[in-house]
């Protein structure tokens, strides 16, 4: 199973190729994290926090439960998910 901060990481890149953020500042923004923090989660130095997780799923519409591997679904879908 894929660590949180593993799913954060591809998420970046999921949302790059949906079109919703360019750049991983954009995302570093969203999450509200300087682009060194990002550089030490790649490293393994740091982590993400419910924090961030939470400022990136309201932000994005991303499904938390993607994020911590419980579901596959990856965007919250409104009509289905409420």
């Amino acid at each position: 199973m894929k660590s949180i901060n593993d799913q954060m990481i591809a998420l970046i890149d999921i949302l790059k190729k949906e079109n919703k953020i360019r750049f991983d500042a954009d995302f570093c923004r969203s999450a509200e994290i300087a682009r060194h923090y990002l550089v030490a989660v790649r490293k393994g130095q740091s982590n993400f926090t419910i924090k961030h997780v939470k400022n990136i799923c309201l932000k994005y519409e991303v499904n938390a439960n993607w994020i911590f591997g419980i579901q596959k679904n990856i965007f919250i879908n409104i009509d289905t998910d409420m």
